[in-house]
């Protein structure tokens, strides 16, 4: 029986992995308009990354004609900081909004999607997801603007090194937000007592170990 149930665990667990992945696959594909969606939704949340900042930051699309593998513009300036004609002294930092925002996004709409739920906590946990996902891509941003703009602050070194240690972990690599992500689908999909049954299920299908003979 315990061989059974082990059994029946691992083809659960497979066909949730297969749904997962289906998903996540069809969400990732170029499909027409959704990238221009997504684009426009990402320098929304860019925007709302500048918030509170002592700095002037403009967000829009990279120009089409520079054929840029990267999609939203920041151009920030310093107010305090002109040339010799009054213009503001700034930089423009370029970033890909595909993989530091929608990756991660699909990967929890994929992960809360497959998770067999009641369709109203599915899409509770959907929403909560989302949430989150989107504060933490409005956070990489923030941390982004700061660590590309230290020079322009005077920012000093032991923080700009601080800034440039996230940036790399929060945005350059996408590993980060494939951890997040799956973060976020546990603490939003599951609750104390679907915790539980995975512990009891867990114990119920563990081997029982040999207990030790004394030695004579």
């Amino acid at each position: 029986m315990d061989s059974m149930g082990t059994k029946a665990d691992m083809k659960s667990t497979g066909f949730f992995l297969l749904r997962v992945f289906v998903i996540y696959i069809v969400l990732l594909l170029p499909w027409p308009g959704w990238s221009a969606t997504y684009n426009a939704w990402f320098r929304s949340l860019g925007r709302v990354s500048a918030l509170g900042g002592t700095w002037v930051v403009r967000v829009e699309p990279v120009p089409a004609e520079e054929k840029s593998p990267l999609t939203t513009r920041f151009q920030v300036g310093n107010p305090q900081m002109t040339d010799s004609q009054g213009n503001l002294m700034g930089k423009v930092l370029d970033l890909d909004s595909w993989g530091v925002g929608w990756v991660p996004t699909a990967l929890v709409i994929s992960l809360i999607a497959a998770t067999k739920l009641p369709m109203r906590r599915r899409f509770t946990a959907l929403a909560w997801g989302l949430f989150l996902i989107n504060l933490y891509v409005v956070f990489c941003l923030r941390v982004y603007l700061w660590d590309g703009t230290g020079d322009l602050f005077n920012t000093g070194p032991l923080v700009r090194s601080i800034f440039g240690a996230l940036s790399y972990t929060l945005v350059t690599q996408m590993g980060t937000g494939f951890a997040v992500g799956i973060l976020i689908w546990l603490a939003v999909t599951f609750r104390g007592h679907d915790v539980r049954l995975l512990t009891s299920t867990l114990a119920a299908t563990s081997p029982p170990q040999k207990a030790k003979q004394r030695e004579h």
